[in-house]
């Protein structure tokens, strides 16, 4: 269980790594005159599309209830920065902060209702060591 744990987190890991080398790398051609300063600002307004994408990784293959609960606020996070960069609804930075609280604790909402049905990542049973041990053992 822990090796499996260990090889998803190490996944998660190199993506991670390799998304922000890849922004470090075109950071730097745009700040050497490589590539036209415009390109960073219109990936800046589509860069939610990210959260986008990783909160439906999450969703499509959970490993456990904290993947479901972190995909939707992923996804519900984009939208909302969606709605500032564009001025949705009317709505502003300073006037819609709460729904970012909201956003937040309607995940912790799905997480705690998914755990009925899924294992948790919390959960001191998934991690007891000598249940590792034991079951090596045998």
């Amino acid at each position: 269980m822990r090796s499996r744990r260990r090889e998803l987190d190490r996944g998660h890991a190199f993506f991670w790594g390799l998304i922000l080398l890849a922004m470090g790398v075109l950071f730097l051609l745009v700040e050497q005159g490589v590539l036209p300063h415009h390109l960073i600002r219109t990936w800046w307004q589509w860069w939610p599309g990210l959260f986008i994408a990783y909160g439906l990784v999450r969703l499509i293959r959970p490993r456990d209830a904290s993947d479901i609960g972190g995909g939707f606020v992923m996804i519900l996070l984009a939208f909302w920065f969606f709605a500032n960069f564009y001025g949705w609804w009317g709505l502003t930075w300073n006037t819609s902060w709460p729904i970012a609280l909201m956003i937040s604790g309607f995940g912790m909402v799905v997480r705690a209702l998914f755990s009925r049905w899924m294992r948790d990542r919390n959960d001191p049973a998934d991690f007891d060591p000598r249940k590792e041990e034991n079951s090596s053992v045998q």
